[in-house]
C-alpha cells in the first residue's frame, strides 16, 4: 500500500473482476468481527454511493418534503 493509500491488485484478480488500469474499485468489510475485506468494480459515481443514505422512512411522501 503507498503512502496515498493506492494498491495493487494481482492481475488474476483484474481478469476475475473485469477491471482494468484507471477503474475504481471499492473495498468493504465483512461482519463485525471478521478479518474479511469485500473487492468489487464501481462502475458509476450512483453504484458507488447507492445505500449511503438511509431513507427517513418508507415509502418517502413526496408531497410532505415539498411542503416542509
Amino acid at each position: 500500500m503507498t503512502r496515498k493509500g493506492q494498491i495493487t491488485l494481482l492481475v488474476e484478480i483484474h481478469q476475475v473482476l473485469g477491471t482494468k488500469e484507471g477503474d475504481k474499485v471499492e473495498l468493504s468489510l465483512g461482519d463485525a468481527g471478521q478479518a474479511l475485506v469485500i473487492l468489487r468494480p464501481v462502475r458509476s459515481i450512483a453504484e458507488a454511493t447507492f445505500g449511503a443514505v438511509a431513507p427517513r422512512k418508507q415509502p418517502e411522501d413526496f408531497q410532505e418534503l415539498r411542503e416542509l
